[in-house]
């Protein structure tokens, strides 16, 4: 291209189209081009998408183990992955920003493994669109750098799967298997889902193995080896915290209903999940009619089944939620090689490319940008309320860096066995003193504040108790204190402690006159109140009156999924 002298801005202009040209006639140079976009715009989203009910609760682990409470076993290795977040001089919604990052990397190599294992039986440039096909994948998108297990276990067991297909199954190809699908298995039990992509590559391994007893052996090494580092990480996992849940009760299998909603359970993410990656979609519904055309031989084609199988979990598990597709896409993207390959022939590269680029350039923009600043002022402004940690009520952990009173909200199993126990946990905490506050981030804690408990959530006890001890202040947050109406002559102060008036001149309690901003010790019990004239007034707990906001609080605690 001929460039006018003297002409920076053309010369620059000159510049760009020759490097676009370039990678064009290079398609490996253009994949990996459009992957490093996809991943400069994840680095955006990581600082700019809202916080996830679902990565606070799992952040709080975090705190958890840090503060020696955290009880769980299986499911909550990502705590000790993610500890040093916890370290970083910065708010809460801060140090999650940080610890995406680390997701993030984990994603990384969850993709760089993708295209390893797909090159292993796939042309350079089809493998690359694979990655890029997975990366752009609507939820994986979203969500491949969130704070949750989910990248993790990509990461470690796509990388395993990689290592499988090497020929010749060495020592140290055996040992690296073994330790990823070991601590995989501690970091969610969902890595049994990825079963049939070992057996299919299994197969492969021994279908063309010519000493298949050496081989078979092999693979039954690998698979005793990660079951004793799936028990020795858990021993070193256990070791020093207070573990009141075994194995079981971690997983919920006991009462366990991973598996009990029909056909579906969560059907909506699925459509959606398609809608938002249509060219993806595509490749996997088209992929199963062209493995044998593309692979020639069954033992190959058998790997793609394997694959490809884990998508059946979507039909019967319960958890299939957005962050879901990041886990279970990997493997499947694989075996959806074949008709990326097709389209790439059919149509060209660069349009199907750039049909794929469409997705997380559309995701990025419609975005809302706002909620994770008003997550910032929230947790800002609680902090400011209590400087020191207290403990506090939320459907996930919303403060993690203080001590959230119950576990169980976020879980459809946890919400089952607090009704089997059938005690008041909520009621017997806050008469306890354990409440100070309640961050209402869920309908369940919202509606049951307002006077609407949702059916099957709380029982009636914890309703009532919430109701007449939390008062609203700002936004999501309801803290401790008694409200007092004209009419009422008796007040019942379930939590002993001072008092502050709010909303009156004067007050009287018990015979003693008390002005705006006088704080006043009552016991628990039963207290007598002048009849009131006029609006009703607020007793809040502590010495002062709790200072309002600088911002409003207003508005939705998360974005939706």
């Amino acid at each position: 291209m001929e460039v006018l002298a003297g002409s920076k801005e053309d010369a620059a202009i000159a510049a760009v189209a020759d490097t676009e040209a370039k990678a064009l006639r290079r398609p490996g140079s253009f994949l990996l081009l459009g992957m490093f976009g996809v991943a400069c715009l994840q680095l955006l989203l990581v600082f700019q998408k809202s916080i996830n009910w679902d990565e606070f609760h799992h952040f709080s682990h975090v705190y958890q183990l840090r503060n020696g409470t955290l009880s769980l076993d299986l499911q909550v290795l990502h705590a000790r992955i993610a500890l040093w977040a916890s370290y970083i001089p910065t708010d809460v919604v801060n140090q999650i920003r940080f610890a995406r990052l680390g997701m993030l990397g984990f994603e990384l190599v969850a993709v760089a493994a993708l295209v390893g294992l797909a090159r292993r039986f796939f042309d350079r440039e089809t493998s690359l669109l694979a990655g890029l096909a997975y990366l752009c994948g609507g939820f994986v998108f979203l969500h491949g750098f969130s704070f949750r297990p989910d990248p993790i276990v990509a990461a470690t067991l796509m990388s395993a799967l990689y290592l499988m297909t090497a020929r010749p199954l060495g020592i140290g190809v055996i040992l690296g298997c073994a330790l990823l699908i070991g601590v995989s298995g501690v970091v969610t039990v969902k890595s049994i889902f990825y079963a049939p992509c070992f057996a299919g590559v299994a197969f492969w391994q021994l279908a063309g193995s010519q000493n298949r007893r050496n081989t078979f052996l092999q693979m039954l090494l690998i698979v005793i080896l990660a079951i004793a580092v799936f028990y020795l990480t858990l021993l070193w996992h256990r070791s020093g915290l207070p573990i009141k849940d075994p194995v079981q009760a971690s997983v919920g299998i006991s009462r366990s209903p991973f598996f009990s909603k029909g056909l579906f359970p969560v059907g909506v993410y699925i459509v959606r999940q398609a809608l938002n990656a249509p060219v993806l979609t595509a490749a996997i519904l088209l992929a199963p009619f062209l493995w044998k055309k593309a692979l020639g031989s069954w033992p190959l084609v058998a790997v793609m089944v394997g694959l490809f199988v884990p998508l059946a979990t979507l039909t019967i598990y319960r958890n299939t939620f957005p962050y879901y597709f990041v886990f279970l896409l990997a493997p499947v993207v694989v075996s959806a090689a074949p008709a990326l390959a097709l389209f790439r022939r059919r149509y060209g590269l660069l349009p199907v490319a750039g049909a794929l680029l469409l997705t997380p350039a559309w995701l990025t923009l419609k975005e809302p940008r706002d909620v994770i600043y008003r997550q910032k002022d929230i947790a800002a402004h609680l902090h400011r309320l209590y400087p020191s940690p207290v403990s506090y009520l939320s459907w996930c952990g919303f403060l993690s860096d203080y001590v959230r009173v119950n576990n169980f909200l976020t879980s459809g199993i946890g919400i089952k066995q607090y009704h089997l126990a059938g005690k008041p946990f909520f009621a017997d905490s806050i008469r306890a003193g354990k409440v100070r506050f309640v961050v209402a981030d869920h309908a369940v804690l919202s509606e049951a504040l307002a006077g609407r408990p949702l059916p099957e959530t709380l029982m009636p006890e914890d309703v009532v108790a919430l109701q007449a001890n939390f008062i609203h202040h700002a936004g999501p947050i309801w803290l401790l204190g008694k409200r007092i109406c004209p009419g009422e002559t008796t007040i019942d102060i379930a939590v002993p402690g001072h008092y502050v008036l709010q909303g009156a001149a004067n007050l009287i309690i018990d015979g003693q006159s008390l002005h705006e901003g006088q704080p006043v010790f009552l016991d628990r019990g039963s207290h007598r109140v002048a009849p009131l004239a006029g609006a009703c007034v607020v007793l809040w707990a502590g010495r002062t009156i709790p200072a309002r906001p600088s911002v409003s609080l207003d508005g939705a605690v998360y974005a939706p999924f």
